[in-house]
């Protein structure tokens, strides 16, 4: 089957879509559904990148197309309308990681988890920030509390340890907790 957008047949091959998926990106023509041509009407084309940028709304670096009344994102406009139904729970994913970009070829379906995991394989996941009292051990934390319980003050301990004199404190109110 022949497509008509001009190379969109070229961009599903490149992406190592599996063949199943393939199947329906290129079974489903941008003519057939008028999503479609708003997608179309709403895009530039990047040669060198493959990606199709949404230029109408976007918030957050995400395309915003309009069903209606109401507003989704347009790659998973654009995933529904080209490739099929996404399944509840899914997200709709970017291969190229532009937000923009509502090329099929460059959409695939994810959990959250995925997400994350595509992100940190990319490098592009920001790691949490540090907490000093990450970098306790159990046993310093048990150190802790029985030099707590056995007079030496908080902010001593805060210091020795290199974490907040509260953060002392609630080691302590965890450990009596523990032994009720």
């Amino acid at each position: 089957m022949e497509l008509r957008d001009g190379g969109f047949t070229a961009l599903v091959q490149v992406a190592g879509i599996p063949p199943a998926e393939k199947r329906r990106v290129v079974e489903r023509l941008p003519s057939e559904a008028p999503v479609n041509r708003l997608i179309e009407k709403n895009i530039t084309r990047v040669p060198f990148s493959g990606c199709w940028l949404w230029t109408k709304s976007v918030v957050r670096g995400y395309g915003r197309a309009s069903r209606g009344v109401k507003f989704a994102y347009a790659h998973r406009v654009a995933y529904e309308d080209y490739v099929g139904p996404i399944p509840k729970g899914l997200w709709v994913l970017h291969r190229c990681d532009v937000p923009s970009c509502c090329n099929p070829a460059h959409l695939f379906l994810g959990t959250p988890k995925d997400n994350t995991a595509d992100s940190m394989a990319k490098g592009r996941h920001k790691a949490p920030p540090r907490r000093s009292y990450w970098k306790l051990t159990d046993q310093q934390r048990s150190e802790i509390v029985v030099k707590f319980n056995a007079g030496v003050p908080a902010v001593d301990l805060a210091a020795e340890y290199g974490v907040h004199k509260s953060r002392v404190h609630q080691l302590n109110r965890a450990a009596k907790a523990e032994n009720k």
